[in-house]
């Protein structure tokens, strides 16, 4: 199993005190999912052999530069995302590093634009930092 689920999809804690997204409750319905949409909410990712530990898919929603989990770059500097709508993509990394991230909470540049991405793809905005 590669594949694992946004943390921000289904009921993942009994409140939103989590290190992960404090404050912020997760989509716990199809219709809780707003802003983002459904087209643009991430849903399913895959993950990287390095990172697999759960099933849940954790994106830091504070201001570190750390992916807790890394997307697998199986397709050519790659991820594969599907979204909440359905429909799947095959993002290309804007930076030149992100293919070679391993492990649990992967140090990523400052001003990382695909961890950015990834965060806009599970966080309204505002929300996330």
């Amino acid at each position: 199993r590669s594949y694992s689920l946004n943390g921000m999809m289904g009921v993942n804690s009994s409140d939103a005190s989590n290190s992960v997204h404090p404050g912020i409750l997760e989509n716990r319905k199809f219709t809780d999912i707003r802003n983002p949409s459904a087209s643009q909410a991430s849903f399913f990712l895959d993950e990287d052999a390095s990172c697999i530990d759960d099933g849940y898919f954790a994106v830091d929603s504070g201001q570190s530069a750390n992916w807790r989990n890394v997307i697998a770059s199986r397709h050519g500097k790659g991820g594969m995302l599907s979204f909440a709508d359905g429909h799947a993509q095959l993002w290309r990394w804007l930076e030149p590093g992100t293919d070679k991230l391993k492990g649990l909470n992967a140090i990523a540049p400052r001003n990382d634009r695909d961890l950015l991405r990834l965060k806009e793809s599970t966080y309204a905005p505002g929300t996330f930092k």
